[in-house]
């Protein structure tokens, strides 16, 4: 007779932590909606294609498992009948896992990419005795802490750096929203790839995401706009030469920079530093005659 625990568990009603089983027959989508818990997805029998805005048309082959953050939408499209063990979870694991795996993600350099890793013999020894409680519907809340605890645990003894930095991408820089992550670094970005690649995006997860997180946003468009405000102010609050402003944000040449302030600006380069110049000339007469 399995016991189970006392109704007053504040943990029944409110877990922090939950494992279940879950099978999905073919054709048969999962849809896991944006939410306030992350997810650990083992797919333990049959393969799926994953779309998100991490990923397209992603396959995930039997005996591998995905991580599917809080803040993103996934729909999970069976190709066979499907067995799936999800972990659900707000906080991952213990301080020292993630104070392991906020080491080893800022000890590298990651150009993130969705991916699924592959189980191995040491998470399968982890299974066993989890599959064990979960068969047995053991829904205590403390022992589900512990077994993910212990499932961080895994994680950072027996995968690599590189894999676990990837695959928790978006769990270690959640401290730095995306659209803070894009303001810091475009000030340094050549061009939209270079600013992808800065973010530790691909180009085109990177695209997805920006037009999620702005609105809909054209990146390319909205790099040119955010550069124009950039090439404004320093032709009006600096006394460069315009020759000099060009090269500094990476014009071939002034005619190409002259092209680009009539485009985004309406003007040429020389005509908006004077507009500016006649502008606070008169505001100071203005100003005087006061």
């Amino acid at each position: 007779m399995i016991q189970k625990c006392p109704e007053t568990c504040p943990l029944i009603e409110h877990p922090e932590v939950s494992f279940y089983l879950k099978r999905c027959r073919a054709q048969e989508s999962l849809i896991i909606e944006r939410g306030n818990t992350n997810r650990i997805i083992f797919f333990l029998y049959g393969d799926a294609i994953i779309n998100s805005e991490d990923c397209q048309n992603f396959k995930v082959e039997e005996k591998h498992f995905v991580f599917c953050y809080k803040e993103h939408s996934y729909n999970i499209d069976p190709i066979s009948d499907v067995d799936l063990m999800i972990a659900e979870f707000v906080n991952p694991g213990s301080m020292c896992d993630m104070g392991a795996l906020f080491k080893i993600y800022k000890s590298h350099h990651i150009q993130y990419s969705f991916q699924a890793l592959p189980f191995n013999e040491p998470l399968r020894d982890w299974m066993i005795p989890t599959m064990r409680l979960l068969y047995d519907e053991v829904q205590c809340g403390k022992m589900h802490e512990s077994v993910l605890e212990t499932l961080f645990g895994f994680f950072r003894f027996y995968y690599t750096p590189e894999e676990l930095s990837n695959f928790f991408f978006h769990l270690l820089s959640h401290g730095q929203s995306f659209k803070q992550l894009v303001e810091n670094e475009r000030p340094k970005a050549k061009n939209l790839n270079h600013l992808a690649e800065l973010c530790g995006y691909d180009i085109n997860t990177f695209n997805t995401m920006f037009r999620r997180y702005y609105d809909g946003a054209v990146p390319y468009r909205w790099m040119q706009e955010q550069k124009s405000k950039d090439v404004y102010k320093a032709l009006c609050e600096t006394d460069l030469p315009i020759n000099v402003i060009s090269d500094n944000f990476g014009f071939s040449g002034t005619g190409q920079f002259s092209k680009f302030c009539k485009r985004f600006l309406g003007e040429t380069p020389l005509h908006i530093r004077r507009l500016h110049y006649a502008h606070q000339r008169e505001s100071n007469i203005d100003s005087d005659s006061d």
